[in-house]
């Protein structure tokens, strides 16, 4: 039997329901979050402020952001080593506010393209898979890793984002996946319509936090099912909020991420354009 090799699988620190990794820069450790919704690395301006090339960015707001790119000779994690790698630099003071640490980076996008990658916030676990190409008993050679037999979903991918549909009610959504959203968001428009079916519960309380921007938001626990090639897998009251969501480029109705990693173990197939999950 063919059997799955894992490159490194690492303890995962959640603090304000972001994922924490530790990373390796030019032979020093340092504390990332971990958000495929940053496209390329990104060093935080309070600890690298200088040798950068100023880039002209905007706050999904609008607002003018002060972002630079650079270069990190060596970035390493788990079995991924990047030479030469670009990076931007910009102000995450917000990240450590809200989790009351020092996050030196995010360990963005470009480190995690093509790979194979084991989310699993329930027993606080992440890592890096490598699995054969088209073994015939792929779920059973997963079920050890995500501690039971997933179910396999196909996935598109949008420039960083892996986008899978999902099913609230009538409507069908596509739903980019999101690891440093603390909260499941849907455009707005779709609120009203949500409301008069009944499918909203009792607002709760939550925090919309992106590159550059942080707001209060209210959410509400709902009923959603991923949708499948020959089926659904539904997860009772995930929180979703409702914001002016626009991803440049990509025609999507919300983002998936904390509120789904922390009732699955996840493996993001990114070179083979599918996820599995065991919920």
């Amino acid at each position: 039997m063919q059997q799955i090799m894992l490159k490194g699988i690492t303890p995962l620190t959640l603090k304000a329901k972001l994922p924490l990794v530790t990373v390796t820069i030019n032979g020093e450790s340092k504390q990332f979050l971990l958000d495929n919704g940053a496209p390329a690395l990104v060093l935080n301006s309070r600890y690298d402020n200088g040798g950068g090339t100023p880039l002209q960015a905007f706050t999904s707001a609008g607002e003018p952001q002060n972002i630079q790119s650079t270069f990190i000779a060596l970035f390493e994690w788990e079995g991924i080593r990047l030479e030469n790698e670009l990076a931007l630099i910009m102000d995450l003071s917000h990240y450590e506010e809200d989790t009351d640490t020092p996050i030196h980076g995010i360990m963005g996008y470009s480190a995690m393209m093509d790979r194979e990658l084991l989310i699993n916030y329930r027993d606080k676990k992440i890592g890096l898979l490598d699995i054969p190409e088209n073994p015939p008993n792929l779920i059973e050679m997963i079920a050890p890793a995500l501690i039971g037999k997933p179910r396999i979903f196909p996935i598109q991918m949008a420039h960083h984002f892996p986008l899978i549909p999902i099913r609230i009610g009538e409507h069908t959504l596509n739903m980019a996946i999101n690891m440093g959203s603390c909260v499941n968001i849907i455009k707005k428009d779709y609120l009203e319509d949500f409301r008069l079916h009944g499918l909203l519960k009792d607002e709760t309380p939550s925090v919309i936090r992106g590159l550059g921007t942080k707001k209060e938001a209210g959410a509400y626990p709902m009923k959603a099912s991923l949708i499948g090639t020959a089926e659904e897998m539904y997860i009772d009251d995930m929180l979703f909020a409702f914001d002016d969501l626009e991803i440049p480029g990509m025609a999507v109705d919300g983002t998936l991420g904390y509120e789904f990693f922390k009732r699955a173990a996840v493996i993001i197939r990114f070179n083979r354009r599918e996820m599995l999950v065991n919920i």
